[in-house]
């Protein structure tokens, strides 16, 4: 993220194949993800294919994993909550990058990850279940993508499919719940 991506004039060829999956992360199968070519759900995506990022370049999915869901528990952010158009299911570990507003517990960041579960409590957001898949594209570095048209999601890099320390601070879920219930009274 926020360096040149090598992978931009890769072949075809030289993308890796669809790993296996076991990531508590990841995306919803109906998520809208903003393609090279447009909206599309997550489960469209393919490897080789060209994603928008939140630095504003365009960044190739170099691996996918897709793990297949029964009534996994997930988290519903309904539309308007964390910038998205419309009602979003996420994984319970998925991360969110937000504004802090300048938040005076966190002087040194200016946007933060937040996991899906820190949503809770916030109007509107609840426990549901995933019964589709779960799919997380993977990136040479880690990416923050555009879903729902203005949610900003964490995907992480071949090299840790986990969270590989990256650019921005990560809250734990106490940490993003406190955060969130001051952010959400600032906005008020």
């Amino acid at each position: 993220m926020f360096l040149k991506d090598f992978t931009r004039d890769a072949t075809p060829a030289s993308f890796l194949r669809v790993l296996p999956a076991a990531a508590p992360s990841g995306l919803s199968a109906a998520t809208l993800v903003e393609a090279e070519t447009g909206w599309i759900p997550a489960n469209a995506l393919r490897i080789g294919a060209k994603v928008h990022t939140f630095d504003g370049g365009l960044a190739t999915i170099l691996g996918l994993t897709r793990k297949p869901v029964q009534d996994a528990p997930a988290i519903l952010i309904p539309g308007g909550i964390a910038g998205n158009c419309a009602d979003l299911i996420l994984p319970r570990g998925q991360h969110i990058l937000v504004d802090t507003l300048d938040d005076p517990s966190l002087p040194d960041a200016d946007m933060v990850l937040v996991p899906a579960t820190a949503w809770l409590g916030l109007p509107g957001v609840f426990e549901t279940r995933l019964t589709d898949e779960v799919i997380t594209p993977l990136f040479a570095d880690e990416e923050i993508l555009w879903a729902n048209s203005g949610t900003l999601l964490h995907c992480p890099s071949l090299a840790g499919t986990g969270y590989d320390g990256g650019f921005f601070q990560r809250l734990a879920p106490t940490e993003g719940r406190a955060f969130l219930a001051r952010r959400w009274a600032r906005l008020a």
